[in-house]
């Protein structure tokens, strides 16, 4: 029982991890955004909006890719552990 609440504490921990990561990563488009547009002598309210607006489609653009790649690498994890788990299953019942 213990194992099952660590696993998921561990699971919640990596969510969080990868989370900040992406909100960092998406500031930092975010600011450098601002020093790009900046230098195009545009209106401050112009730099603030589309600097902004960059970093939010930017930090969901992120976020899409980083679970398609968790879901697929949990996929595989699951389904190598099902194959492991058969492959005992018939050295048990065969030996």
């Amino acid at each position: 029982m213990s194992g099952i609440i660590f696993e998921q504490n561990s699971c919640n921990q990596k969510y969080r991890f990868m989370t900040k990561i992406i909100l960092r990563v998406g500031a930092l488009f975010f600011f450098i955004s601002i020093i790009i547009f900046s230098q195009k002598n545009m209106d401050v309210v112009d730099i603030l909006i589309k600097s902004f607006s960059l970093a939010i489609v930017f930090t969901i653009l992120l976020s899409g890719i980083v679970l398609i790649f968790a879901r697929a690498s949990n996929k595989g994890v699951y389904n190598n552990k099902h194959e492991t788990n058969q492959n005992e299953n018939e050295k048990l019942t065969n030996g």
